[in-house]
């Protein structure tokens, strides 16, 4: 048989991986909260312990977004371990919806989203928090 009488199999349809549309959507939700946290820093002059009180928001947005475009390059690069990889996607949207959402929520009150701080109002947050 010569090279030319060969038969050439089709590719394969490739199909997206499970955990691509679930880090997608976390992306979604970090930029979404990028853009929330951004409008604030315009129209909101509260301050919280002397800054802004969206700059926090808008920092770890804009941190979590850039997390997600850098775990979706590296986890297309790992091949096979679908489930794995999927589960890990399944916990980072669930994580990082929370954590989103707690720094929000936190900055909505005018309250310091950790507990960190020297402030006065750190005694009534990790009151509320604690019990």
């Amino acid at each position: 048989m010569t090279a030319a009488a060969l038969p050439v199999a089709a590719p394969a349809a490739v199909r997206a991986p499970r955990w691509r549309p679930l880090l997608t959507a976390a992306l979604v939700l970090a930029l979404a909260s990028l853009a929330v946290a951004l409008v604030g820093l315009a129209v909101d002059p509260r301050e919280i312990t002397g800054a802004p009180a969206w700059l926090k928001p808008a920092k770890f947005g804009l941190s979590t977004a850039l997390f997600l475009v850098a775990l979706r390059w590296m986890l297309g690069v790992v091949r096979g371990h679908e489930r794995l990889l999927a589960a890990i996607a399944v916990v980072l949207l669930a994580g990082l919806s929370f954590e989103l959402a707690a720094i929000a929520l936190q900055v909505c009150a005018a309250r310091p989203a950790t507990s960190t701080t020297r402030a006065r109002s750190t005694s009534r947050c990790t009151g509320r928090w604690a019990g």
